[in-house]
Protein backbone atom coordinates (compact mmCIF):
# COMPACT_ATOMS: atom_id res chain seq x y z
CA UNK A 1 0.00 0.00 0.00
CA UNK A 2 1.39 3.38 -1.04
CA UNK A 3 1.79 5.87 1.81
CA UNK A 4 0.80 9.51 1.34
CA UNK A 5 2.52 11.88 3.74
CA UNK A 6 2.26 15.19 1.89
CA UNK A 7 1.30 16.96 -1.34
CA UNK A 8 4.54 15.90 -3.02
CA UNK A 9 3.45 12.25 -2.69
CA UNK A 10 0.10 13.07 -4.32
CA UNK A 11 1.76 15.04 -7.14
CA UNK A 12 4.14 12.13 -7.77
CA UNK A 13 1.32 9.61 -8.31
CA UNK A 14 1.00 8.22 -11.81
CA UNK A 15 -1.86 6.00 -12.90
CA UNK A 16 -0.56 2.58 -13.83
CA UNK A 17 -1.37 -1.11 -13.63
CA UNK A 18 -1.34 -0.81 -9.83
CA UNK A 19 -2.38 2.82 -9.15
CA UNK A 20 -5.74 4.42 -9.92
CA UNK A 21 -6.85 7.96 -9.05
CA UNK A 22 -10.49 9.03 -8.99
CA UNK A 23 -12.09 12.42 -8.38
CA UNK A 24 -15.30 10.82 -6.99
CA UNK A 25 -17.12 14.13 -6.48
CA UNK A 26 -20.52 12.97 -7.75
CA UNK A 27 -23.25 15.14 -9.22
CA UNK A 28 -23.85 17.01 -5.98
CA UNK A 29 -20.12 17.63 -5.40
CA UNK A 30 -20.20 15.86 -2.02
CA UNK A 31 -18.91 12.52 -3.23
CA UNK A 32 -20.03 9.43 -5.10
CA UNK A 33 -18.59 6.17 -6.30
CA UNK A 34 -17.54 6.86 -9.91
CA UNK A 35 -18.75 4.56 -12.69
CA UNK A 36 -15.16 4.20 -13.99
CA UNK A 37 -14.20 2.48 -10.75
CA UNK A 38 -15.19 -0.96 -12.02
CA UNK A 39 -12.74 -0.91 -14.93
CA UNK A 40 -9.94 -0.15 -12.47
CA UNK A 41 -11.23 -2.69 -9.93
CA UNK A 42 -11.42 -5.42 -12.59
CA UNK A 43 -7.94 -4.62 -13.88
CA UNK A 44 -6.51 -4.86 -10.37
CA UNK A 45 -8.40 -8.12 -9.78
CA UNK A 46 -6.81 -9.57 -12.92
CA UNK A 47 -3.29 -8.52 -11.96
CA UNK A 48 -1.55 -8.30 -8.61
CA UNK A 49 -3.82 -5.80 -6.85
CA UNK A 50 -3.33 -2.05 -6.59
CA UNK A 51 -4.21 1.18 -4.80
CA UNK A 52 -7.10 3.48 -5.70
CA UNK A 53 -6.90 7.05 -4.44
CA UNK A 54 -10.11 9.06 -4.12
CA UNK A 55 -10.61 12.81 -4.10
CA UNK A 56 -7.73 13.56 -6.44
CA UNK A 57 -7.94 15.75 -9.50
CA UNK A 58 -5.60 15.50 -12.48
CA UNK A 59 -4.41 18.70 -14.14
CA UNK A 60 -3.61 19.13 -17.84
CA UNK A 61 0.01 18.11 -17.16
CA UNK A 62 -0.94 14.80 -15.57
CA UNK A 63 -0.20 15.91 -11.99
CA UNK A 64 -2.65 15.03 -9.25
CA UNK A 65 -3.75 17.27 -6.41
CA UNK A 66 -6.00 16.73 -3.43
CA UNK A 67 -9.50 18.16 -3.75
CA UNK A 68 -11.05 15.87 -1.15
CA UNK A 69 -14.44 14.26 -0.75
CA UNK A 70 -17.01 15.99 1.41
CA UNK A 71 -19.00 12.87 2.39
CA UNK A 72 -16.39 10.10 2.66
CA UNK A 73 -18.78 7.83 4.57
CA UNK A 74 -21.25 7.84 1.68
CA UNK A 75 -18.55 6.96 -0.86
CA UNK A 76 -17.08 4.18 1.29
CA UNK A 77 -20.56 2.72 1.87
CA UNK A 78 -21.29 2.81 -1.87
CA UNK A 79 -18.01 1.07 -2.69
CA UNK A 80 -18.43 -1.71 -0.11
CA UNK A 81 -22.09 -2.23 -1.04
CA UNK A 82 -21.13 -2.52 -4.69
CA UNK A 83 -18.19 -4.90 -4.23
CA UNK A 84 -20.44 -7.18 -2.20
CA UNK A 85 -23.26 -7.08 -4.79
CA UNK A 86 -23.14 -10.34 -6.77
CA UNK A 87 -25.31 -8.81 -9.53
CA UNK A 88 -22.55 -6.27 -10.19
CA UNK A 89 -19.36 -8.25 -9.51
CA UNK A 90 -18.76 -11.98 -9.57
CA UNK A 91 -16.44 -11.82 -6.55
CA UNK A 92 -15.27 -9.34 -3.94
CA UNK A 93 -11.49 -9.38 -4.15
CA UNK A 94 -11.05 -6.42 -1.77
CA UNK A 95 -9.67 -6.94 1.68
CA UNK A 96 -11.68 -5.81 4.70
CA UNK A 97 -9.79 -3.02 6.39
CA UNK A 98 -8.05 -2.02 3.16
CA UNK A 99 -9.90 1.31 2.98
CA UNK A 100 -8.29 4.27 4.73
CA UNK A 101 -9.31 7.92 4.95
CA UNK A 102 -6.89 10.75 5.49
CA UNK A 103 -9.41 12.80 7.44
CA UNK A 104 -7.43 15.64 8.89
CA UNK A 105 -4.95 16.29 6.14
CA UNK A 106 -5.48 19.52 4.26
CA UNK A 107 -3.77 22.54 2.81
CA UNK A 108 -3.76 25.70 4.91
CA UNK A 109 -4.35 29.20 3.49
CA UNK A 110 -0.69 29.37 2.41
CA UNK A 111 -1.05 26.09 0.47
CA UNK A 112 1.08 24.25 3.03
CA UNK A 113 0.28 20.67 4.00
CA UNK A 114 -1.13 20.59 7.50
CA UNK A 115 -2.52 17.87 9.78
Amino acid sequence: MIEISGPEDIAALKESSDVGCKLAKGRDGKGACPKGLWDTYSAFANTQDGDIFWGLEEDKHGKFSLVGIQDTGKVIDEIWSSVNDSTLLSANVSLDGSTRCIKHAFFDSNNNWSK
